[in-house]
């Protein structure tokens, strides 16, 4: 596969990492409020990449916090 599209497999690679960073960063705060706040930060900087338009960024940062590990937490979300 790396020697057919050497860019494809280094692109999904880094959207993976991407997405694995925005899960990582906003399960390893223990406080609610903490986790508000990264979330709330979160969708900030995919607002940005959208009226930027990197719409992929937008895409994997919104992916992952429709991810269930990331969903299920009602209450960081109210």
């Amino acid at each position: 596969k790396e020697t057919l599209a050497p860019n494809v497999v280094a692109m999904l690679e880094h959207s993976q990492a991407l997405s694995v960073w925005v899960s990582s960063t906003l399960l390893a705060e223990k406080e609610l409020s903490d986790r508000q706040n990264v979330l709330a930060t979160l969708i900030v900087v995919a607002q940005e990449c959208f009226n930027h338009f990197n719409f992929h960024g937008c895409g994997i940062i919104l992916e992952a916090l429709e991810h269930p590990s990331i969903f299920r937490l009602k209450n960081t979300w109210e």
